[in-house]
């Protein structure tokens, strides 16, 4: 029932911080306070959110090795959650920040992404998904996003499918990059890369200019801030953000 770029994201997530937790420990003998202490552990270096949801993932296989392979009972029920909610706040760069941050990138690919995030808001499977061809004047036309190189998956949404306006400044030097890369074709991403490469890039960039790092997601929000800034409706926003309503653009900002 999954998408498969979801699967893989999840699977990645069992690889590198769930089963490390607990070595070569076999489920049945995997302990409320080891779970425990694997979430305080996890709490340490992990946001709130990413804690909940890694505990939702290992619980949810808990459950199905009760349900089908005889574990007599899921002990991490047994676990009371260690966290409390904390108020959200999203890190962004102002525009002075984000023109600092462009001093420190060293390639026109890396460079062309970034700016891409920060004037459209897109998401970054969004982002990774662009061909060349969804450029029409100074108007992105969103229709697919794009995980692990060139693994391509439907829209986070019905609502996601959109049309974005960018400065023509913007359209103007997409065009000029494109005619900068050997071989390319309309039908080529304009950013053609993965996110943990770019995920990497922007940690680097960040510290080596002296910004904090914001993550990839932190450039959506930048653009969603700085709009809200300029006085824009909500509705508008939402709409170009490709939330399913006004409402889930307020809850978030």
């Amino acid at each position: 029932r999954l998408r498969k770029a979801s699967c893989l994201s999840i699977d990645s997530t069992f690889r590198t911080e769930i089963l490390p937790g607990f070595g070569n420990a076999d489920v049945e003998d995997i302990t409320p306070l080891m779970l425990r202490n694997w979430l305080l552990d996890l709490s340490k270096r992990k946001s709130v959110g990413t804690v909940k949801a890694h505990r939702r993932h290992l619980s949810a296989f808990l459950n199905y090795a009760v349900k089908f392979y005889g574990l007599k009972s899921n002990p991490l029920s047994k676990v009371d959650s260690i966290l409390k909610d904390e108020p959200k706040e999203h890190k962004i760069y102002t525009p002075a920040d984000f023109r600092l941050f462009l001093t420190g990138c060293r390639s026109p690919k890396t460079e062309m992404a970034f700016k891409l995030l920060f004037y459209t808001g897109l998401r970054v499977g969004e982002l990774l998904g662009l061909h060349f061809s969804d450029l029409d004047g100074n108007t992105l036309h969103v229709l697919r996003q794009r995980f692990h190189n060139d693994i391509e998956a439907p829209l986070k949404t019905k609502y996601s499918k959109r049309d974005v306006t960018i400065p023509q400044f913007l359209a103007d030097e997409i065009r000029a990059y494109q005619k900068t890369i050997f071989g390319v074709t309309d039908d080529s991403y304009i950013i053609p890369i993965v996110a943990s490469t770019l995920k990497v890039h922007s940690a680097w960039i960040a510290k080596r200019v002296g910004l904090p790092d914001i993550g990839l997601h932190g450039f959506r929000h930048s653009h969603a801030s700085l709009l809200i800034s300029k006085g824009l409706p909500i509705t508008v926003v939402s709409k170009r953000l490709g939330h399913s309503s006004p409402s889930i653009t307020l809850s978030i900002y």
